[in-house]
């Protein structure tokens, strides 16, 4: 009887499994269901179904693996991270899991871990070219241009397939370098492993701004300009009258003419030089003795970072007033630009600046013929875009320190610019300058021995 109900037992058991075996393997069913929608690249099918077998199956690491990269396919980073994440620390762990992770930490800019997860993966062998290749990647957003061009090259020598790929990446890297040429070629090649590729239409497409670029890039360029201003204080009227001394006809009007000789070769790496030469006049229509004559030679080497850049001008005036030499002005102005975004840009700039007196003027004016200055100068340009374009700059007061003199100069000036494009690759501009300076000049005074008295003026135009 004992073993009639056993037998009764099995059978039944038996029928239930065979009639449901849904009951028994339900989270592997869920499982296999989203992976067959993840191959199917039906990535939101496939995380609401890893969800539900997540649920089921929390410990599974193979679960977690495909719920990471389908939403890495989705684009939900973070929390593809958080489920990649898992799938590593779960037993047994998913080591594809490694590149995965990596490549999603270099999304999220997190580059050390990322390096991290590549060199893992590359050590421990799996896919290593991939490994390798994510690496440079990883290296070439760090502005450390020759690892990572020597990264994408063993990548590719891992992997053939991975050739295109990684000399796009070369090329880009190229360019960052300023190596047009070696760019150029390299855009080349691309289109010969396999025209038909998108990749190929983008090195296309680069290849032909490169060269658009290089015919249109000059070392020698040349400009003229003529400006009409009106100067409200000419001869400098003091801001205070001086006893018994009478100062008019300090207002006219002058035209200013410019002419501007630049030449800048173009370098390789992240050196740039800029060597210029600059003519100004300055002439009134009636206070002839304030017209002006200004030759400016000027070299200005300098170094590109990943924001900005840092030069050290190096330029020498001779100046001509009223048709004779006036003054000769030597100066060193090294500065630091940084954009702080891509719509504010700061400078700051320290420098040294000889002036010396010439011609008459120098033998009236003996203990004064030379001046040495301390500069500091701050400037903050915000940028904006319209229908026309402009570009407002404005300098913060910039305060000159003379040596010998003892003269303190306060300025301040706001500059806008507005671009007209004309038809071609011509451009109007039209610029326009607001200037303001206030400078105190010590005088001796004669009714005590060794003292002075500061007479300020104030200028505007």
């Amino acid at each position: 009887m004992k073993n009639k109900k056993i037998a009764i037992f099995l059978a039944l058991f038996i029928f239930v499994l065979s009639t449901c075996p849904n009951l028994l393997h339900a989270s592997d069913t869920l499982l296999e269901k989203g992976i067959e929608q993840y191959k199917s690249e039906n990535y939101e099918e496939a995380v609401d179904i890893l969800v539900n077998a997540r649920k089921e199956q929390p410990d599974s690491s193979v679960a977690a693996f495909y719920l990471g990269i389908s939403y890495k396919q989705l684009r939900e980073y973070r929390l593809a991270e958080k489920h990649l994440r898992d799938s590593i620390q779960l037993t047994p762990p998913v080591k594809d899991a490694y590149l995965e992770l990596a490549e999603v930490l270099f999304v999220l800019e997190e580059l050390n871990e990322a390096e991290g997860w590549a060199l893992k993966s590359e050590h421990e062998g799996i896919k290593t070219a991939n490994a390798v290749f994510m690496r440079g990647l990883i290296l070439a957003k760090r502005d450390r241009t020759d690892e990572a061009v020597a990264a994408f090259n063993k990548a590719k020598g891992l992997d053939k397939s991975l050739s295109q790929s990684a000399d796009f990446q070369i090329a880009m890297a190229q360019i960052k370098k300023q190596s047009f040429e070696d760019a150029r070629k390299s855009f080349s090649a691309i289109q010969e492993i396999d025209p038909t590729s998108e990749l190929a239409s983008f090195a296309k497409e680069y290849e032909r701004s490169l060269t658009r670029t290089f015919d249109m890039y000059k070392p020698w360029r040349f400009s003229f300009g003529v400006a009409y201003q009106y100067d409200d204080n000419v001869i400098l009227k003091p801001t205070t009258d001086i006893p018994g001394v009478d100062i008019t006809g300090e207002r006219d009007s002058s035209i200013i003419a410019t002419l501007g000789v630049i030449f800048s070769p173009r370098l390789k790496g992240p050196f740039f030089l800029n060597c210029q030469y600059n003519l100004y006049t300055d002439t009134y229509f009636a206070v002839n003795t304030h017209n002006l004559v200004t030759h400016t030679i000027s070299v200005n080497p300098g170094v590109n970072f990943q924001r900005g850049f840092v030069s050290a001008p190096l330029s020498y005036s001779h100046i001509w007033v009223h048709g004779g030499e006036y003054m000769s002005v030597l100066s060193m102005k090294p500065a630091v630009q940084f954009a702080f975004n891509p719509s504010n840009i700061g400078r700051i700039s320290l420098g040294y600046e000889k002036r010396e007196l010439l011609g008459p003027l120098s033998t009236v004016m003996k203990t004064e013929t030379e001046m040495s200055s301390a500069l500091r100068r701050v400037t903050y340009i915000p940028l904006l875009r319209d229908a026309v374009y402009s570009m407002p700059c404005t300098n913060l007061p910039m305060i000159i320190l003379t040596g010998k003199t003892g003269t303190t100069q306060a300025t301040g000036s706001a500059l806008v610019c507005c671009c007209l494009p004309l038809y071609g690759k011509r451009t109007l501009f039209f610029p326009g300058m607001f200037f303001c300076r206030t400078t105190k000049i010590p005088i001796p005074c004669s009714k005590k021995r060794g003292e002075t008295i500061h007479i300020p003026y104030r200028q505007t135009f």
